[in-house]
């Protein structure tokens, strides 16, 4: 891979990473105590007149912001190890089994670590 390449990957990166921390500010504050942690925080704060429904609305909502939190955490740090991979010089090696991972495979998933005979092995319980 280029010089050229690797920057060009390395600028996308982070611009996707700056799109997701400000995304993230919307719905979380981050938690000062963990690195790379954020908390979901409610809209809006229940009022003790709210009905049972409004109640339950706004659990709802949390819940949804939590999941979104979670799902926006997941892609920070898979695109913090692609940086740290691009730094190192090991970008587009199978972390498994330290094979090349294809281009095609790298620009449909700038992320990817592994190679697709790796990830297809992959198993989530």
């Amino acid at each position: 891979m280029d010089q050229q390449h690797i920057q060009q990957l390395t600028k996308t990166l982070l611009e996707e990473k700056a799109k997701i921390e400000a995304e993230l500010s919307r719905i979380a504050v981050k938690n000062p105590n963990i690195k790379g942690d954020w908390t979901s925080v409610p809209q809006d704060m229940a009022d003790p007149a709210d009905s049972l429904d409004e109640k339950a609305q706004t659990v709802t909502n949390l819940e949804e912001r939590r999941a979104i939190e979670q799902s926006l955490e997941l892609r920070l740090k898979e695109i913090a190890a692609a940086l740290q991979q691009l730094d190192a010089g090991t970008y587009g090696i199978c972390t498994d089994c330290s094979k090349p991972i294809h281009e095609k495979r790298l620009a449909a998933v700038t992320t990817a670590n592994l190679c697709m005979d790796c990830a297809s092995k992959v198993t989530f319980s």
